[in-house]
């Protein structure tokens, strides 16, 4: 997600993380790698960190 104004990219995930983690596990190889490539992966958290506010 991009910011307006800042151009500041956000990355969201959804807040029911668990469950979602078969469909995770469950993605191809291809899938994993282009993850992997643009340092999206890296970036996922187990516990979602909430911001709330502005």
């Amino acid at each position: 997600m991009i910011v307006p104004g800042s151009n500041g990219m956000l990355f969201v995930q959804p807040s029911g993380w668990e469950k979602y983690e078969q469909e995770r596990a469950q993605a191809d190889p291809q899938r994993r790698a282009l993850a992997e490539r643009a340092g999206i992966s890296g970036l996922l958290e187990k516990e979602p960190n909430i911001l709330v506010g502005g």
